[in-house]
């Protein structure tokens, strides 16, 4: 596992044959294949305000993370100051930390637990779609074919 983007030039390079990404809707090409598409919410620990501290203490995802560019740029834009408590690859230490009440950040709205909320006075994130990757290399590859096929057909998020 490693962050969209940066599975992206891993593909694009020929380093991995497939990968499925996150990116922001619309960004479609002949070496991707739209599976399903997300809406991007930010979340807090349940029963707190910690929305309204300031600055605003974020769980970041890795650099190279469409959600992390989403959530900094919006932010920014906003005039919100921020402070990242914890950055990391992996979606359940960013889950675990918001869950803990040590910070707010922004995961798919199928992922929200009973112990987050969702923030809606933050700024609104565009949808973003997950995709399966394939590489110019592996387009005649049987396998991964099937796999594609495969991953239209049972891919949840």
């Amino acid at each position: 596992t490693a962050p969209s983007f940066t599975l992206r030039e891993q593909v694009l390079r020929g380093k991995l044959q497939t990968a499925v990404i996150a990116q922001p809707k619309g960004q479609l090409n002949a070496e991707t294949q739209f599976l399903v598409s997300t809406k991007p919410v930010w979340v807090g620990p349940a029963n707190t305000t910690l929305a309204s501290t300031d600055p605003l203490p974020l769980a970041v995802h890795a650099a190279q993370c469409p959600y992390r560019e989403a959530m900094i740029a919006s932010l920014k834009h906003s005039g919100r100051k921020t402070r990242v408590v914890l950055e990391s690859p992996s979606n359940q230490a960013i889950k675990a930390c918001v869950e803990a009440g040590l910070a707010i950040s922004l995961i798919d709205r199928s992922g929200v637990t009973e112990a987050m909320q969702i923030l809606n006075d933050l700024p609104e994130i565009a949808e973003h779609e997950i995709v399966f990757l394939r590489s110019p290399a592996s387009q005649p590859d049987e396998a991964v074919c099937v796999l594609a096929q495969a991953m239209q057909k049972y891919f949840r998020v």
